[in-house]
């Protein structure tokens, strides 16, 4: 397929296939960050983008530097934030295409396609608040195939780009050390004399990380035991197309919650099939061995700095390192008659369309979404003007579930567009019974 059809199909497809989300409110960390770029002064956002003590992340272009520019444009209409990280995923594929052509090359169409339509992206495409895991994707691809088409300087650009933007771009020189190694066998002197400003860059982001130490622990905090091992599981079902939800289905390794399997057990079947033939590809692929050792080691390398969380482990996560298991099944694939790649393709949009039901019926964000959407419809029947005193009462079954949803204050401080807007709750026990 030319370059030119699959631009045009990866720009307009993801619209089609993700326009299910756009009605969807905003929720949780969306009303923070959006609050924060409304009421804080410019150089109060860039003091917030520093490295500090009560913060998880450190994205001052993923977070802070995006919503400040973002909302002047869009203010708080979802639907618009959502356009941009639908087109961001469409260029994403696009790179994914261009690097793969200097991998695979014949086989290149098909990661593009399974990269296009992997349900992996639902929740950094619904949930707002995750853009910056499409957006420190689409500088991790432009940083290794600048370094493809021999263009250091721009491929150092644009890591230093990424690494400002999301954690999982500090990735990239291994990445790039791995294709220079296994792909171009340059010898492991050269590949390193190559990464070596990169190298230099990752030392002084850590350096800077270590001095002003995270918020990290709990479900952040890094461990290593039995949750690495279950941590790549949910992350390779999740690159086969397995919907986040079936991570809380599974009451032991192989049992599965009966009742969640009579309600999808049509879907469940698909996406074993589709598992099993992706497995079944992967096993034999065992010829080219080193675009094996290149896929698995960019499928490890890529989730270096999530796959030792506790608890902490979400799809968006993959978004990297995904691209190094499809270059290894795409390659088998391109090696098969066409019915059978044929049967492969059809199971993988299948399953997209049946992971999209379930996500929809059963993830998290979409139903927080929809629960801040009436919170809001209800604060606005009962307050249509803010009051004098800037102090809103609403009267729910569940306190802190809709403080949770609403981000606290920062939902009606944005809906008033006034920093000293403040909401309280009343908990009506008539609900909860």
């Amino acid at each position: 397929m030319k370059l030119r059809s699959i631009t045009v199909i990866s720009l307009v497809l993801p619209f089609i296939l993700w326009g299910w989300l756009f009605p969807f409110p905003l929720a949780q960390d969306d009303y923070y960050l959006i609050s924060q770029a409304v009421f804080n002064s410019t150089g109060q956002q860039i003091l917030s983008s520093l490295p500090n003590s009560d913060s998880i992340f450190f994205r001052p272009l993923g977070m802070q530097a995006y919503f400040y520019l973002m909302v002047r444009l869009f203010w708080i209409t979802a639907w618009k934030y959502r356009i941009i990280a639908v087109f961001i995923h469409g260029i994403n594929s696009i790179l994914v295409y261009k690097i793969s052509q200097k991998i695979i090359k014949l086989g290149a169409g098909f990661v593009w396609i399974m990269y296009l339509i992997s349900p992996l992206q639902f929740a950094a495409i619904g949930w707002i608040a995750n853009i910056s895991y499409l957006t420190g994707a689409l500088f991790a691809f432009l940083s290794i195939l600048s370094t493809l088409k021999q263009k250091p300087k721009l491929s150092i650009l644009f890591f230093v780009l990424g690494i400002l933007t999301n954690e999982l771009v500090v990735t990239v020189p291994i990445l790039i050390f791995l294709l220079n190694y296994l792909k171009n066998r340059l010898s492991f002197k050269l590949t390193i004399i190559r990464i070596i400003p990169m190298l230099v860059i990752f030392g002084l982001y850590i350096i800077i990380r270590l001095k002003f130490p995270s918020a990290s622990g709990g479900d952040y905090g890094f461990r290593i035991g039995s949750n690495v091992i279950q941590n790549i599981r949910w992350l390779l079902m999740w690159i086969l197309g397995w919907p986040e939800t079936y991570k809380d289905q599974f009451i032991s390794f192989f049992n599965l919650n009966k009742s969640f399997l009579s309600t999808f057990s049509g879907e469940t079947l698909i996406f074993a099939a589709t598992s099993l033939s992706a497995l079944g590809i992967l096993l034999k692929s065992a010829k080219n061995y080193r675009l094996i050792l290149l896929g698995i080691s960019w499928f490890i390398a890529a989730l270096s700095p999530v796959i030792f969380f506790s608890n902490h482990i979400y799809p968006y996560y993959a978004v990297i390192a995904a691209v190094g298991l499809y270059l290894i099944i795409a390659d088998v694939l391109f090696q098969l008659p066409r019915k059978l790649w044929t049967v492969f393709m059809v199971l993988w949009v299948i399953q997209f369309i049946a992971g999209l039901k379930i996500n929809l019926a059963t993830h998290w964000w979409p139903r927080h979404a929809l629960e801040a959407g009436n919170l809001i419809s209800k604060i606005k029947n009962n307050h249509p003007f803010l009051p004098g005193d800037k102090k809103l009462f609403l009267t729910v079954c569940n306190p802190a579930q809709a403080k949770l949803v609403l981000a606290g204050d920062n939902a009606v401080k944005l809906i008033y567009n006034d920093p000293d807007a403040k909401l309280y709750f009343n908990c009506n026990s008539q609900l909860q019974r």
